[in-house]
C-alpha cells in the first residue's frame, strides 16, 4: 500500500528493515516538502524504550499548536511497553488534526488493539512485489505463465498492489504510454471479489512487450 501524502492517515505502522524504512521517511518528507533538521514539527523518538514517560511526552506535544501545517512523529524505539501503547491507543482514537504518526516496529511488538488504529505499511512485501514486477516485465511468454501459475495458487498475492508495481516500474519508461493506460484499466477490477486473476495476468503476459522493464 502506497501512503497518499494528500490525505494522510492520523497513524501508521512501517514494517521494514532499517535502511528501508530510513528510505522511507526520507522519501516522506521530500513529497510533504518538509524538513526533519531542527523542525520543531519532526518529533523522533530513537530510544531504546518507549515507555509511559515517553508518551505521556508525546501526547503534550501532539496536543500543542503546530508551527507549520503538519506535525509528524516518528517513534523507532526497540521496546515500546504496554503501558505505553494503551495511551498511544487512547491518542489515536481521538486524534488532532494535522497531527500524524509513524510507529517502525515489527508488527508482534504491538498490542491488537493498538494495530487496529493503525494503517500498515509493509515495506518488505512492497521491495519483494517490486522485484517480481520487473522480473515479470523483462521475461518472455513461456517464463510469464509459469510467474502467473505460481501466483494463482499464492494465497498472499495481492492482484492490486502486483499491477501497481508495474505501473510504477515503466512510468518512466518511453513509448509506453498505452501499456501504463492497459495496466490502469485492468487495475480498476483488482478489487473486485468477482476478478478474473488469471485472465487478468495472463492478457498482460500476451500483450506487454518483452524486455520492458
Amino acid at each position: 500500500m502506497e501512503i497518499d501524502i494528500h490525505n494522510l492517515h492520523h497513524a501508521y505502522l512501517i514494517l521494514g528493515d532499517k535502511s528501508d524504512t530510513e528510505e522511507f521517511i526520507g522519501s516522506l518528507f521530500s513529497g510533504l516538502n518538509i524538513t526533519s533538521v531542527a523542525n520543531p514539527d519532526v518529533i523522533y523518538w530513537k530510544e531504546d524504550k518507549f515507555g509511559i514517560d515517553e508518551s505521556r511526552d508525546l501526547k503534550a506535544r501532539a496536543e500543542s499548536k503546530a508551527f507549520g501545517e503538519k506535525k509528524i512523529f516518528i517513534i523507532a524505539s526497540t521496546s515500546i511497553t504496554p503501558e505505553a501503547q494503551n495511551a498511544l491507543l487512547k491518542l489515536f482514537e481521538e486524534p488532532a488534526p494535522n497531527t500524524h504518526f509513524f510507529i517502525l516496529a515489527k508488527r508482534n511488538q504491538l498490542l491488537p488493539t493498538l494495530l487496529s488504529r493503525l494503517v500498515t505499511i509493509d515495506l518488505q512485501s512492497k521491495n519483494k512485489i517490486s522485484k517480481e514486477a520487473k522480473e515479470f516485465l523483462g521475461s518472455d511468454i513461456p517464463q510469464r505463465l509459469r510467474f502467473i501459475k505460481s501466483k494463482i495458487e499464492d494465497e498472499d498475492f495481492i492482484l492490486s498492489d502486483f499491477l501497481e508495481e508495474l505501473i510504477e516500474s515503466i512510468r518512466k519508461k518511453d513509448h509506453v504510454a498505452k501499456e501504463i493506460k492497459d495496466i490502469f484499466n485492468l487495475s480498476r477490477f483488482a478489487s473486485d471479489p468477482a476478478k478474473n486473476t488469471r485472465m487478468i495476468l495472463e492478457h498482460l503476459a500476451l500483450t506487454l512487450p518483452n524486455s520492458i522493464e
